[in-house]
């Protein structure tokens, strides 16, 4: 933000103390950067999150039984329902069973705990191996 007022600069500044910290002048050229010459790759992004949004959402419904979620509308984070499960901890049985880090839903609210929160921002092989632990970790919670 550019300021001119300082007593509203003052004011704003108080405002952010411990949160915005401040601004560097490589972050201030990545804004720039981004606002003015990124379209075509945050178009090229925005598809890409989009095509591993519904791998997972075809994953969950077909491999992972018990599991459900909502179709993410905006974000590269899913909400996994694991209630169906019967785990006493979700999050702990999958980083244990498949070696796969997932947010625990306890993080979100104490009504959480049958939820874990799964980033799919990330490369489709990664997610791909992830899917694949996780739908052999609940094979061998069934055996």
């Amino acid at each position: 933000m550019i300021i001119q007022d300082r007593h509203l600069r003052e004011r704003v500044n108080h405002a952010r103390c411990g949160m915005v910290d401040s601004v560097n002048p490589l972050g201030l050229e990545a804004t720039r950067v981004a606002y003015s010459e990124a379209g075509a790759w945050l178009a090229e992004l925005s598809a890409y999150l989009q095509s591993n949004r519904d791998y997972l959402v075809d994953a969950v419904r077909t491999r992972l039984p018990g599991i459900t979620m909502n179709v993410p509308q905006s974000t590269y984070l899913a909400w996994l329902d694991c209630t169906a499960l019967g785990l006493a901890n979700p999050q702990q049985f999958f980083l244990e069973q498949a070696k796969v880090g997932l947010s625990p839903g306890l993080d979100f609210g104490d009504d959480c705990n049958q939820f874990v929160r799964l980033n799919f921002g990330c490369p489709r092989s990664l997610l791909e191996e992830g899917i694949a632990r996780m739908e052999r970790s609940l094979r061998n919670l069934k055996a």
